[in-house]
């Protein structure tokens, strides 16, 4: 059970990157990252300013084959659709007015922390073990989702055996993000996602956030029915990621 971060109006969209750059490879940091989901490292995931033909005859020349984009909602994909981008993936859209939370259950709490930049190694097998291939962020991706956002809370939660879930949410004035969700394989459907979403939900309400979104990849049937169960509403037509070869 994973989600990655977007907000819902198309001005305060947040993309995200999906991975972080691999020791020892030269290809500049500063025009995208490589994308996890490409075992051969030849795509590059590239930043809003990053799209001109300038900008991907760079990443070609630099030995790139394809570039990708974050999460773009389908007023900001249409230009890149005109311009020979292709859709390669959907996500769900939901957002939650923040007005009512579910309540929980304290006895079967998981016991959450506080985590840092430091828990970040720990969050990575987490990560790897709850998203498959495509979606996965790397160590330097969960950094980007902890800075994405003004304000953001990272929690862990523990139990005998070590770390088994982990959560980022980020606030930006009134709108808050949940930005990252995973929960060992192990141990989901045993409550530790929805402790650790309604822990970044409440703190979000603390602190006077009006509105919370997530989204996640079609075929999350899991979280979609977490997100649902906790009070957020679909918004359609959701959001989508594009490629293109270079």
């Amino acid at each position: 059970m994973s989600d990655a971060y977007v907000g819902q109006r198309a001005a305060d969209l947040k993309e995200y990157l999906d991975m972080g750059r691999p020791a020892g490879d030269s290809r500049s940091p500063t025009q995208g990252r490589l994308w996890l989901g490409d075992p051969e490292g030849l795509t590059v995931l590239v930043r809003p300013d990053r799209r001109s033909s300038a900008a991907l005859e760079a990443r070609r020349a630099e030995g790139f084959a394809r570039a990708r984009t974050g999460a773009l909602t389908e007023h900001d994909a249409r230009p890149l659709l005109d311009q020979g981008w292709r859709i390669a993936a959907h996500l769900h859209l939901l957002t939650h007015s923040l007005d009512r939370l579910p309540p929980e259950h304290p006895g079967d709490r998981p016991r959450l922390r506080r985590a840092t930049d430091a828990d970040l190694d720990a969050a990575v097998p987490l990560d790897e073990g709850a998203f498959p291939l495509e979606w996965r962020l790397g160590r330097h991706g969960l950094a980007d989702a902890l800075r994405a956002t003004p304000q953001s809370r990272f929690r862990m939660a523990r139990d005998t055996t070590g770390p088994v879930g982990y959560a980022i949410c980020g606030r930006s004035k009134r709108d808050g993000y949940v930005q990252r969700l995973a929960v060992a394989p192990s141990h989901q459907r045993m409550g530790v996602g929805r402790a650790l979403t309604l822990d970044g939900l409440r703190w979000l309400k603390r602190w006077n956030a009006t509105s919370a979104s997530v989204n996640t990849y079609v075929g999350n049937d899991a979280a979609l029915r977490l997100y649902e169960s906790l009070g957020f509403v679909e918004v359609r037509p959701g959001l989508m990621v594009l490629t293109i070869d270079l």
